[in-house]
């Protein structure tokens, strides 16, 4: 095993590339994505205003909307077509039109309608905009409906508030509370470049393989066994990486974790060992290095947008589905969440992992061929 270690070693150290796959490169890349979505909530995102009423309450509904931590009044506007000019040269993410008569339809007890514009292309932004601005308006009607149920009389704050809200609403978060983006996608973009770093990797293994020694002699069912002791050489590698990513989340960031740090690291190895096994699986059906890195780039770079977590898995086509089934990440990605927000048992998280048992298994069927697909590569 000692020289095997060594020999294996000396091969990597002869393949830049590979190496710095196993060791800076993942921790670089996590770490700009890291860097990009650092601040976590989105706050005083700039909005602009088209005020055609200027009035007090008009005013008042601007005060309101820039009071919010989320939205920044940095300019305001003329008529409708500067501020859109403004959002689509993108100085704003959205602006406010408050049309003439707004503080007069008001006092007549009428609803007059205030609309926000906004690029609903950047889907996170637009929904902080879209919160934002809704708890703005009605902290306005609350206050508007107090001071006009107050001026009738007969009547003190408290119960003038009743009157004008009659039923509150109390909104917990769970998960999550913070609403906090860069949990929210940093814990599923991570096991979505992990997956492609062992799938790549292993495939890149494979090719190192082939250049230092021929990988045909190896395709058979009595040496099958020391070409799968040479790979598992690599699990603690891509292993270390998820541990390592997991204690940076939920020590170092300390976000929250509810379950077991050990339950999670035995769904990352089963998830290693199945990503692995899809690597293997696509080299040697190719037997190729540029196609099976081509049918690795397809497989796995969908994964982020397979995996449930920014858009709902039962909303998704059957299609889709069954695609999001075949990828080991959407299944480690349960794992994770049960772990991390509901502490589930051991058990529990391997039941959610257990359809990744499927690659190990197609991996042996596909040993039964190795024998004809070293006559090929022989050939």
């Amino acid at each position: 095993m000692t020289t095997l270690i060594r020999e294996q070693w000396r091969w990597l150290t002869s393949d830049k590339w590979l190496l710095s796959l196993l060791t800076w490169v993942p921790v670089l890349v996590i770490f700009l994505v890291w860097a990009a979505l650092s601040q976590g909530i989105a706050r005083n995102l700039p909005v602009g205003i088209v005020d055609n009423d200027r009035s007090s309450l008009s005013i008042q509904m601007i005060n309101n909307v820039d009071a919010t931590d989320t939205l920044s009044v940095q300019s305001q506007y003329v008529d409708v077509s500067q501020a859109k000019a403004a959002l689509q040269r993108g100085d704003i993410y959205a602006y406010l039109y408050i049309p003439k008569g707004f503080e007069k339809q008001i006092r007549l007890n009428h609803s007059p309608q205030v609309s926000v514009f906004y690029n609903s292309q950047t889907m996170l932004v637009g929904k902080s905009i879209n919160t934002a601005v809704r708890k703005a308006v009605g902290t306005f009607d609350a206050t508007v409906g107090v001071g006009r149920t107050l001026a009738k009389g007969d009547t003190n704050t408290l119960s003038a508030l009743g009157q004008t809200v009659s039923v509150q609403t109390q909104l917990r978060s769970l998960f999550n509370s913070n609403n906090n983006y860069s949990q929210f996608l940093l814990t599923a973009v991570v096991p979505s470049v992990w997956q492609i770093v062992i799938v790549v990797g292993t495939i890149l293994t494979l090719a190192m393989f082939r250049r230092q020694q021929s990988i045909a002699p190896w395709l058979s069912f009595s040496t099958i066994g020391e070409l799968l002791a040479r790979l598992s050489l690599y699990i603690p590698l891509y292993w270390i990486q998820g541990i390592g990513f997991s204690l940076w989340f939920y020590h170092g960031l300390n976000w929250p974790f509810s379950g077991s740090l050990w339950t999670l690291a035995l769904t990352q190895l089963v998830f290693v060992i199945s990503a692995m096994c899809v690597g293997i699986l696509l080299f040697l059906l190719t037997m190729s290095e540029v196609r099976s890195m081509s049918m690795a780039a397809a497989f796995t770079a969908p994964s982020f947008a397979f995996m449930g977590v920014t858009f709902p898995v039962t909303d998704m086509p059957a299609l889709a589905q069954f695609w999001r089934w075949i990828i080991p990440a959407s299944h480690y990605m349960e794992a994770q969440i049960s772990q991390s927000a509901y502490g589930a048992s051991l058990l529990h998280s391997l039941s959610l992992v257990a359809p990744m048992a499927i690659y190990p298994a197609l991996l042996l069927v596909f040993v039964a061929f190795l024998p004809s697909k070293a006559q090929e590569e022989v050939s």
